[in-house]
């Protein structure tokens, strides 16, 4: 297994690393620190895997997480009833505050 670094745009062409050259389409994982574009996915062969997909981040941040899951409960209690109650601070801060209110 062979490990090369490159900065590329999603067309393939190099903006760092080994300058001048086009990455290969003949590669089994792509990894990225930042998110991708969707068009990027449209490209990659059935072999081809990725670490990230676009919108990862509405499930990988916590406070994301959380306000997605709330949403969800709000609109479907019954199937969203899998998570403690969840605040997320500052924007929930009443909403903290009333609920520790009432349960003292």
């Amino acid at each position: 297994m062979k490990l090369k670094y490159f900065e590329e745009d999603h067309e393939g062409a190099v903006r760092n690393g080994e300058t001048g050259q086009q990455v290969s389409i003949v590669y089994d994982l792509s990894w990225h620190d930042l998110s991708i574009a969707a068009d990027f996915l449209t490209k990659l062969n059935p072999w081809q895997k990725v670490n990230m997909y676009p919108g990862i981040g509405c499930i990988s941040r916590k406070n994301c997480l959380a306000r997605n899951l709330m949403r969800m409960y709000k609109a479907y209690p019954e199937e969203y009833n899998f998570f403690p109650k969840t605040w997320v601070i500052p924007s929930g801060a009443n909403d903290l505050r009333a609920h520790f209110a009432a349960s003292n």
